[in-house]
C-alpha cells in the first residue's frame, strides 16, 4: 500500500470527525429519553452501541487524520500551504479547530459509558478543548482580518465561510462535559461565542445568498455544503441551551434550522444524481446530525415536565418523527462511511478532494 496517496485527502476531511462526534451526542440523547420514558431494554442496549459506535470512530478517524497531516506538513507541505492561500478552501481550517472542541465530549461519554475513571483522559480532554478554543479564536480573527484587509471576489464566497463563525459557536458545548461546577464567568463566556457568532452569521447568509441567487451557483461539487447554513442555527440552539432554558428564542433557532434544511434538501437529491462523490459531502454531515440535537433536546425537554409518551397524541406524533430523522440522518452517515472507505481503499482516493 503506498501511504504517500493519503496525502491528497484535503483538509476539509476534519468535518467527518464533526459530523461522527456530532451523530454520537444525537443517539446519547436518545439513549437518554429512552430511560427517562422507560422504553424497553432493546431500545436502550441499541441506541447506546449505535452512539458508542460513533464515539469509537469519530476518535480513531480524528487520530487518522492527525497523524496523516502531520506527515503531510513533512512531505508535502506545499500542498498544505496552498490550500491555507486558496480563499475558498482556508475557511475548512476550522474543521480541525472544531474537531478540538467536539472530542472532549466523545472522550467524557465513553469514560461515562464503561464506567471507567481515568485523570489522564480528562486532563487530555480539557487540554484538547483549551487549545481548541484558542485555535478557534486565532482562526476566527485571522479569517475576519483577511476578509476586511483583502480583496475578494464574489465567486470566492462559499456556504463554508460560515464554518469559522460555527466555530465559535461550538465552544461553549463541551462546558458542561469538563467542568463539573457551572461558573458564572462560563455564562459571559458563552454569551460571547453566541453574540459573535450571530453577528457574522446574520453578514455571511445574505452575501453567499445573494452569490448564489444574483451571481454564479456554487460548482458541483460545492452543492452539498450548502447545508451548511442550518449549522449556525442548529449549533447556536446547543450553545444557547448550555446556559439559558429552551424558551421561544431557542426554539426560534430551531425552526430556522429546519425550515432551511427542508428549502435546501431537494438541492441536496439533485446534487446526489449528478455529482460524483468527493470529501465535501461530508459537509452535510455535521449540520444535519446538530439539527437532530437540537429537536432531541426539545423533546427531552417536553419528557421532564411529563409521566409518559403516548403515541396517539401530538407530542407522541413529534417524538416518532425525530426518532425517524434520526434514523433518516443515520442511513446517511452509513451511505458517507461506506463510500469514503471504499475511495480511500481504492484508486479513487486522489479524486476524493
Amino acid at each position: 500500500m503506498n501511504i504517500k496517496r493519503y496525502f491528497s485527502l484535503p483538509i476539509s476531511f476534519f468535518g467527518a470527525v464533526m459530523g461522527l462526534s456530532a451523530i454520537s451526542l444525537a443517539w446519547l440523547l436518545i439513549y437518554r429519553i429512552s430511560y427517562l420514558a422507560q422504553f424497553n431494554d432493546y431500545i436502550l442496549k441499541t441506541s447506546q452501541i449505535v452512539y458508542t459506535f460513533f464515539a469509537f470512530l469519530a476518535l480513531l478517524v480524528f487520530i487518522f487524520l492527525f497523524f496523516i497531516f502531520i506527515f503531510k506538513c513533512i512531505i508535502n507541505f506545499e500542498n498544505i500551504k496552498s490550500e491555507f492561500h486558496n480563499p475558498i478552501t482556508k475557511v475548512f481550517f476550522g474543521t480541525f479547530c472544531i474537531s478540538c472542541l467536539l472530542l472532549p465530549m466523545i472522550l467524557s461519554i465513553l469514560l461515562q459509558t464503561f464506567q471507567y475513571e481515568s485523570n489522564i483522559i480528562r486532563t487530555f480532554g480539557l487540554i484538547l478543548w483549551i487549545f481548541g478554543v484558542i485555535l478557534m479564536f486565532g482562526f476566527s480573527l485571522y479569517i475576519i482580518n483577511t476578509w476586511l484587509y483583502h480583496k475578494h471576489e464574489f465567486t470566492h464566497i462559499t456556504p463554508a465561510w460560515i464554518i469559522p463563525v460555527v466555530g465559535l459557536l461550538d465552544i461553549p458545548l463541551a462546558l458542561p462535559y469538563i467542568f463539573n461546577t457551572n461558573l458564572y464567568i462560563f455564562k459571559y463566556f458563552t454569551m460571547l461565542c453566541i453574540g459573535v457568532g450571530f453577528l457574522f452569521t446574520l453578514i455571511l447568509i445574505p452575501l453567499i445568498l445573494a452569490r448564489i441567487i444574483f451571481f454564479q451557483k456554487l460548482p458541483d461539487k460545492l452543492t452539498p455544503t450548502l447545508l451548511i447554513l442550518i449549522a449556525p442555527f442548529s449549533v447556536g440552539f446547543s450553545a444557547y441551551t448550555t446556559i439559558f432554558n429552551i424558551d421561544d428564542f431557542a426554539i426560534i433557532l430551531f425552526l430556522i434550522g429546519g425550515f432551511l434544511f427542508l428549502s435546501l434538501l431537494p438541492q441536496i437529491f439533485k446534487a446526489y444524481k449528478c455529482c460524483p462523490f468527493k470529501i465535501t459531502w461530508w459537509a452535510i454531515s455535521f449540520p444535519l446530525a446538530t439539527l437532530n440535537i437540537s429537536y432531541l433536546k426539545i423533546i427531552a425537554n417536553s419528557l421532564q415536565n411529563i409521566n409518559s409518551i403516548n403515541f396517539n397524541s401530538l407530542y407522541g406524533i413529534f417524538v416518532i418523527l425525530a426518532f425517524g430523522f434520526l434514523i433518516f440522518t443515520t442511513l446517511i452517515f452509513l451511505w458517507l462511511i461506506l463510500r469514503t472507505t471504499k475511495g480511500i481503499f481504492s484508486k479513487e482516493i486522489e479524486n476524493l478532494s
